[in-house]
């Protein structure tokens, strides 16, 4: 028989029957005959209507005996006495109609039920117990009877075993349980080898297939109405929420009864306190049977093997003795010693009249803070730049604005307070000013980042750093230099030094370093924009590598002073790279004597001899190509700015003035940017808005720019500002401040001023800290905004929440990295000699986790990015509404597929069908007609699978959200606070008069309630799981005595218009109300053929 054969017979039959598979059959069909010659196809014909009518007359047939059968059960179960609600559910319920249509005739007799007075009692102190009604498995008998456990494992293991055999075990059983202090018993069936697993899961996943089965509910409500329908779900949801969850508790509980006897049994070896601990398993096993038997699910806490170690008790209370004495030796308190870390103080305290512990009696107890009175606090303020805190005494600080707020505080009874670490910083850079104060920097630092010459041939491989911009990576040297690029060693990382051996030249170490790599080499294979340093018989010659083999680009590349080397390999950690060599001045002349050291006194005294001395010479800091021809502009030392000509400086931070050509401009440092090639990247407006420049600036472009045309200078081009010819604006309003919502955080300029003086030479520019924090957090809100017009509404309070989250936490994080750069000086700074290596590791180390903190909140902008993003979520107000023109949408995409299917059958083309515009047909054309179009119609099967069931997984969501709008939900009040349920919000929020203590807030979090800042409040999402959480934490519970659950019960009682009765009376009236309705055949799957009564 061929396959299409087959499949002409199965639509005959199934259409008999009344199912519809033509949208796959017509289709599969037409594939297999086409081609075939007509006598052919009209021999299958008579094939398939002779085979189809056997298959339906004996199904029929079948059918009738099984009908016959049914009516001769039901007659005799109807002179039995009818059973109690309590004493048939739960119980896997299935239609009377496929009961009868699928029982095996010749095992009626033989698998009678036993009657219900030989059955088990069950233990209210026991788990449950299943008894095997009957089995076809030889593993079972009638009548047996096992532990929940025992039954569960078992039926699991046999189910594994037997999947792989042809055929299936039916087996039927009954657990009789004790639920919330009543007996009870449930009653289903399970085939061994259907891979349904153990006889909790199969119980589970049987309802779960039932719980959202569209067919089976037109069934029920066809057949039963809607209130059987009601009944039906309802008790699938009890099924499901208690009655699973009941089970699997219960055989959890066994598992740790079982763990604890074998132990005990074997008992080899075990100590005094496991005993201990496996006993009270045992006992804590029995005690939670018998409260989950009686419906409390509030179980007590698991025992832990700790709790029953004397020696470990002992061991703690020793602990805390030397605690307490190591307190006493430091002169504290055993809070303020665990507040310190358990360290001593590792300075004196920065106001000796108060004591951290006076702080902690005021009200305030972060451990970070110091206390302060009001003399110290002003000194601090005033002398010494400071941040204070004025302190309160709810545990808050705020920030003074002047030395008048201090001393308001003051008269208030306030108290003060600074960082601890902004306080061991300021104390670590006294000592170190005064150590330095009048020391000689050691002649080991010269040698050290002098010009020591090596005696050792070596080569050094350079890569480019992984910040650096893509134009520079694996680019020829002649296509950097035709954008106008250099090659800049500052870009550049050293990654491998090695001994130069004669054998070894520039085109060994590429062949070494990409075939045969070192297995110290970390770096990446020997490649094109790669440098290679040669250090031969003491001289140096840079290379770079090219696409075909080396450039010499020692002019460049090579470092004059060996100051910039050290400054590149000790401050590119601290993001201190700034290009210029501004650590240390530099005396050409300066020589020292062997063993003789050189004090920083004299090295400047020697400095200024030789600017003196070399009047023809000028010192720049920065340089760049000018707009005007053959010019550049210059940034010398002094912080003036030049104009002179471009073959006269030298690449290395020297002018050659002997020809005069060198022109002063102006003493204004933003005319550097004005002047250079790269010009001003802001209109005038937004730059005088956003404090980039000022009007004094603008003003000054505009004296630059006619100076230098009097002076005869050709400009190259057209000074530019933001892509528009430069002109003074003369009407320009003075400088306002951005009109902005954002919130800036303080950025402690004292501690910045600090981690300058500890890395540079240089003094640090007011403000700027301050300004690179705003610049970040601009660029923050920026990226906020450009969201808030993407995304619904409602999410914009959200996003304004994470812009304000990234502000605070970059201004903790600078300021903790300011504290942190304070903490030891540069060795250029303190010099080679007593460095002290181990703080430096200390610090390194606390940079590393600065640095990982500053990751994390760079990723907050990738969440302000994405929020709002995704799907409807259910805390949207509009949430139902919108899942309905979703719905629509779906709904109306769905009609439109199927009209243009329908017109392509009747009209074998696409042409002229008004479902679809001219341009979509004839994408639809050229689709169809690829080698991926297998079905010969537009939109094949799996598409209008796919789209139905997201229809179905729609309306299930506009379904739950309806139901979840109408389930009343009711807050309550516990010793301490309260507890609401905001509906507008969709939150169970928790209220506590106080601030919880740390392991009240642990447990709220293992619970999953979070602490909203904006609500004041403890919360989480608002339903059924939230409440039954809420059940299980002791500090919430009512006062009224009641459970939150008995409290949601009540509310739902009362919210009800009329009263109804309960689930399971209305179980019970349901299935009476099934029995006397008509009786007719469902529609039968295999699925439900697994489970009867």
């Amino acid at each position: 028989m061929y396959p299409f054969q087959a499949e002409s017979i199965a639509y005959a039959v199934c259409q008999h029957y009344g199912l519809d598979t033509s949208d796959y059959s017509f289709a599969y069909v037409a594939k297999w005959s086409s081609g075939r010659e007509l006598a052919e196809l009209k021999a299958s014909l008579k094939t398939i209507r002779d085979t189809a009518a056997g298959l339906i007359a004996d199904i029929d047939k079948n059918f009738a005996e099984l009908t016959k059968d049914k009516e001769q059960t039901q007659a005799r179960e109807a002179q039995a006495e009818e059973p109690t609600p309590e004493e048939t559910q739960p119980e896997q319920d299935t239609p009377q109609e496929e009961k009868a249509a699928t029982e095996e005739p010749a095992k009626t007799e033989a698998q009678a039920e036993q009657p219900e007075d030989t059955f088990p009692t069950p233990d209210p102190n026991a788990e449950p117990i299943v008894t095997i009604l009957w089995s076809e498995h030889s593993r079972f008998h009638d009548g047996e009877t096992m532990s929940l456990s025992e039954a569960n494992a078992l039926i699991g293991s046999l189910d594994e075993a037997t999947v792989s055999e042809d055929g299936y075990y039916k087996t039927k059983f009954r657990i009789d349980f004790v639920m919330d202090g009543q007996p009870d018993n449930y009653i289903g069936r399970q085939d061994l080898g259907d891979g349904d697993g153990t006889l909790i899961d199969h119980i589970e996943s049987y309802h779960a297939y039932y719980e959202n089965n569209e067919q089976w509910d037109n069934h029920v409500l066809k057949y039963g109405g809607t209130e059987a329908l009601e009944a039906d779900k309802a008790q699938r949801e009890m099924l499901l929420h208690e009655f699973v969850p009941y089970l699997k508790l219960h055989n959890n509980l066994s598992k740790m009864e079982q763990a604890a006897t074998k132990a005990l049994e074997e008992n080899s070896g075990m100590t005094v306190t496991e005993t201990a601990y496996h006993t009270a398993m045992k006992e804590y096993v029995s005690k939670c049977r018998a409260m989950v038997n009686s419906g409390d699910y509030s179980l007590p806490p698991v025992p832990q093997l700790k709790d029953f170690d004397t020696e470990l008790a002992a061991y703690k209370e020793h602990v805390k003795e030397e605690i307490a004495q190591e307190a006493a030796a430091a002169g504290m308190t055993v809070e303020e010693y665990a507040a310190n870390g358990y360290e001593p103080y590792t300075a004196e305290l920065p106001d000796p009249s108060i004591t951290v512990s006076d702080m902690q009696e005021y009200g305030y107890s972060w451990d970070g803070m110091l206390p302060l009175k009001e003399e110290t606090a002003l000194h601090l303020y005033d002398k010494e730049d400071m941040q204070i805190f004025l302190l309160h005494e709810d545990g808050s600080e705020s920030i003074p604005d002047s030395t008048e707020d201090i001393k308001a505080h003051a008269e208030k009874g306030g108290i003060f307070g600074v960082h601890k670490e902004d306080w061991n910083a300021l104390t670590e850079y006294r000592a170190m000013k005064k150590e330095l104060a009048g020391s000689e920097a050691t002649k080991e630092m010269l040698q050290e980042y002098g010009a020591a010459e090596q005696t050792e041939n070596t080569f050094t491989i350079y890569q480019l750093k992984d910040d650096v911009p893509v134009d520079f990576h694996f680019r020829p040297l002649e296509e950097v230099q035709r954008k106008g690029l250099a090659v800049d060693p500052a870009n550049y990382e050293k990654v491998y030094t090695a001994p130069l051996t004669p054998d070894m030249g520039l085109e060994r170490i590429f062949e070494k370093f990409n075939i045969d790599r070192p297995e110290d080499f970390k770096g990446h294979s020997l490649s094109v924009s790669d440098v290679v340093v040669l250090h031969q018989n003491g001289q140096d010659t840079a290379h770079y590598t090219d696409s075909i083999g080396f450039v010499d680009i020692s002019k460049d590349f090579l470092l004059e002073n060996p100051l910039k080397a050290a400054e590149l390999s000790t401050e590119q950690n601290a993001n201190m790279i700034d290009g210029v060599i501004n650590n240390t001045p530099a005396a050409d002349g300066l020589e020292a004597n062997a063993g003789e050291q050189i004090s920083l006194e004299q090295y400047a005294e020697t400095l200024k001899q030789d600017e003196a001395a070399e009047p023809d010479t000028a010192r720049i800091t920065a340089a760049a190509k000018s707009r005007y021809d053959s010019m550049v502009a210059l940034f010398s030392m002094d912080d003036k700015i030049y104009i002179g000509k471009s073959e006269n400086y030298d690449n290395k931070g020297r002018y050659d003035n002997k020809d005069n050509s060198l022109l002063y401009v102006t003493d204004c440092q933003a005319a550097f940017t004005f002047l250079s090639s790269e010009g001003c990247t802001y209109p005038q407006d937004e730059a005088l808005n956003r404090g980039i420049y000022t009007k004094e600036d603008y003003e000054e472009f505009s004296r630059i720019t006619d100076f230098l045309s009097q002076a005869g200078f050709t400009p190259e081009k057209e000074f530019f500002f933001a892509d528009k010819p430069f002109s003074l604006q003369a009407d320009t309003p003075e400088q306002r401040a951005p009109e902005t919502k954002t919130i800036y955080y303080t950025i402690n300029e004292s501690a910045a001023r600090r981690a300058n003086d500890m890395n540079s030479f240089s003094d640090y520019k007011p403000g700027s800290a301050t300004a690179e924090y705003r610049q970040m957090v601009d660029k923050a809100v920026e990226i906020g905004e450009h969201q808030k017009k993407r995304v619904d509404p409602m999410y914009h309070e959200k996003i304004d929440s994470l812009v304000d989250t990234y502000a605070r936490k970059l201004a903790e994080n600078m300021n903790s990295s300011f504290s942190i750069e304070a903490r030891v000086p540069s060795i250029l700074i303190a010099g080679g000699s007593n460095f002290p290596v181990r703080k430096k590791e200390k610090q390194n180390a606390a940079r590393d986790r600065n640095m990982e903190d500053w990751n994390e909140i760079q990723g907050l902008l990738d969440k302000i990015r994405s929020t709002g993003m995704g799907g409807i979520s259910a805390d949207d107000p509009q949430a139902i509404q919108k899942l309905e023109a979703k719905l629509e949408k779906l709904q109306s995409a769905q009609d439109t597929m199927k009209a243009v299917n329908a017109y392509y059958r009747k009209h074998k083309t696409l042409d002229g069908c008004p479902c679809l515009s001219a341009e979509r047909i004839e994408a639809m054309k050229a689709d169809m007609s690829s080698q991926w179009h297998i079905e010969d119609k537009p939109y094949p099967s799996w598409a209008l699978s796919n789209n139905n069931a997201e229809i179905r997984r729609v309306k299930g969501r506009i379904a739950e959200l309806t139901k979840k709008q109408e389930t009343a939900y009711a807050g309550w009040e516990f010793d301490g606070g309260t507890v609401e349920a905001n509906r507008e919000d969709n939150r169970l929020q928790i209220y506590f008069e106080e601030k919880p203590d740390e392991k009240t807030r642990e447990t709220l979090k293992e619970n999953g309630f979070r602490w909203s800042p904006k609500a004041g409040a403890w919360q989480r999402q608002l339903n059924d799981n939230a409440i039954y959480a809420a059940d299980r934490i002791k500090c919430i519970q009512p006062l009224s005595g009641k459970s939150p659950v008995e409290i949601q019960k009540e509310a739902r009682t009362a919210a009800k218009t009329e009263k109804k009765p309960s689930i399971r009376a209305q179980l019970a009236q349901d299935k009476e109300a099934l029995k006397n309705a008509p009786k007719k055949a469902a529609e039968k799957t295999k699925k439900q053929d697994l489970e009867r009564s």
